[in-house]
């Protein structure tokens, strides 16, 4: 699931309040600038918290998705190790809990 966040106006302080001023929509340079941006930062951010290694950006994309399957697999151990069903699994419906003598 994706999310985006697009402002379509500013408010401007004026006497006794503020106005709202509507903005024009962002153009394609716009938003693939501010994505360039984004997508430096993160990366950056990633390999400073130690994710990723200090790497060219399609060599940390690589290592991201790397990591990330390393951790399904872990996570796939866990939950092999507690015996808990796993995706496509067939699940048996749960006994009907015990009806109480009042009821």
């Amino acid at each position: 699931m994706g999310a985006a966040l697009v402002p379509d106006g500013v408010f401007v302080p004026r006497e006794g309040g503020v106005r709202f001023e509507a903005l024009p929509p962002s153009t394609q340079g716009e938003v693939e600038r501010l994505l360039r941006v984004v997508r430096h930062r993160v990366l950056r951010l990633l390999e400073k918290r130690g994710a990723l290694p200090a790497q060219g950006p399609e060599d940390a994309q690589q290592a991201y998705q790397a990591h990330s399957l390393q951790q399904r697999l872990r996570w796939t151990e866990i939950v092999e190790h507690l015996g808990l069903p796993t995706a496509g699994a067939s699940l048996t419906p749960a006994p009907a809990p015990p009806q109480a003598a009042w009821c």
